[in-house]
């Protein structure tokens, strides 16, 4: 095993894959959002009772004090970090150690994995490795995460992968074979013979968050490519800047997650679309920095104006949302700085006013600008001339029912959250995170957001 922080090029380097041996891996390229951010939580983990276990998940558990506490007191384990994912592998390793161990068979391993769906709650795509018996991949009952199986056929027979995304298939020759649904898991013995059970499965409430920002372009989620989703964003958006007597002089993108609903928008109102903002792909995301001044020097560094193409035009910029508020109000003065007459900020999210519990960094109520600013306040804290939410009734009719795939997650939009009540899991999840973070980030916004007016 090996782990660090950073790009997979600055951590692993040919030396390290030298001494990777055997037929079975699994990696992991996600920042944590239970816990500290540090070197010591990056996955996979790994236990080495009753088997060889090593694990690697995507998503939150929000339920995460009462699992600790089964832990401790069913099964007198104590987690020995705050990474939600111990929570799980420990849950799933307590199930199988009352099984037959000299005989573990398909329907034992199948067995533990609803054990942990029951007991575990929130989302989480996992794919885990049973030393000596195959590799194990499953979703919590309401397929939140992403996670889909690939295939590449070999002289020595066929090969599998599991990924967050089906465009990793690309890269590797491998062939998309079907996406992991809500509550399925899926065993390969090490005879490469592949076993199914679904499990628990509810309705599917897919984060719609995949479509608007965190999925690549060139990824096809529940048979939906989410480029052409992303420009079917943009087109409904015509209606609201036509509504607003909006009249662009040209439509431009915020770097590279706006791009597609940017085009979608240029085209429906018959604007030209120019790439006016040039990104620095040598920096990070803005968006899981922890700090208000580390977010706005990340955007500094990492989006430079073209003047020719900005100066003395109305320009209308698309986002695929706004969170802080704090990236999008300093891409707006570079604009001006650059020239630009007048700024339309447009949102291909609608306004999102509840914190996200189920493994996106946005946790904290606080720091939503739209949980506590009315869109006219919005609009003067960002210093646009005028903000353009996407509407969330457009939002539902688009992604409310997934091609016979089921339902999305629309919590951070709605505050109604898939698993149920939930009030109790989010003051233990901001607790825990504000824990993990620097003592002023939780009043960065409010230091500097707008003085709410009477409303």
């Amino acid at each position: 095993m090996h782990k660090g922080q950073g790009l997979v090029n600055d951590v692993f380097k040919p030396k390290h894959i030298k001494k990777l041996t055997g037929n079975t891996g699994i990696g992991h390229v996600r920042y944590t959002t239970q816990g500290a951010n540090d070197s010591d939580l990056a996955q996979p983990f790994t236990t080495s009772y009753p088997f060889g276990l090593a694990m690697v998940h995507n998503g939150n558990v929000i339920n995460f004090r009462d699992v600790a506490r089964l832990l401790h007191e069913k099964y007198h384990v104590l987690p020995k970090t705050t990474n939600d994912l111990e929570l799980i592998m420990y849950t799933f390793a307590s199930e199988l150690r009352v099984k037959d161990l000299d005989r573990l068979s398909v329907v034992d391993i199948f067995d533990a994995v609803e054990t942990t769906q029951e007991l575990v709650k929130g989302a989480y795509a996992t794919v885990t490795i049973i030393a000596g018996h195959g590799l194990l991949a499953f979703t919590d009952p309401l397929g939140i995460r992403p996670l889909v199986m690939g295939r590449r056929d070999t002289p020595d027979g066929p090969v599998y992968a599991f990924a967050s995304e089906s465009t990793c298939f690309d890269y590797l020759d491998f062939e998309f074979v079907e996406d992991v649904g809500p509550g399925q898991a899926v065993f390969i013995d090490n005879d490469f013979k592949v076993h199914y059970k679904n499990i628990n499965a509810l309705p599917k409430a897919f984060c719609v968050f995949e479509q608007i920002y965190f999925a690549r372009e060139d990824s096809t989620i529940h048979g939906r490519l989410v480029a052409r989703e992303r420009v079917r964003l943009g087109k409904i958006l015509a209606r609201k800047v036509a509504d607003a007597g909006l009249k662009p002089d040209m439509v431009i993108d915020v770097p590279s997650s706006g791009y597609f609903s940017a085009s979608g928008l240029a085209e429906a109102i018959d604007v030209p679309y120019r790439r006016a903002l040039v990104k620095n792909n040598h920096m990070g995301r803005s968006f899981i920095v922890p700090t208000q001044a580390g977010r706005e020097d990340v955007v500094k560094k990492k989006l430079n104006p073209i003047r020719a193409f900005v100066e003395g035009k109305k320009i209308a910029v698309v986002d695929d949302s706004i969170v802080r508020g704090t990236t999008s109000r300093r891409i707006v003065r570079l604009l001006r700085e650059a020239g630009a007459t007048e700024v339309y900020f447009i949102s291909s999210a609608p306004p999102i006013v509840s914190p996200c519990i189920y493994g996106i960094d946005m946790a904290m109520s606080t720091e939503l600008i739209a949980a506590n600013y009315s869109e006219e306040e919005i609009c003067r804290y960002i210093e646009a001339d005028k903000v353009i939410y996407q509407d969330l009734n457009d939002l539902q009719d688009l992604f409310a029912e997934e091609r016979g795939h089921g339902g999305s997650c629309f919590a951070c939009f709605t505050g109604k959250y898939p698993t149920g009540e939930v009030t109790h899991y989010l003051r233990h999840i901001q607790e825990e995170r504000q824990s993990h973070r620097p003592a002023k980030a939780a009043a960065s916004l409010s230091a500097k957001a707008p003085a709410p007016t009477e409303h």
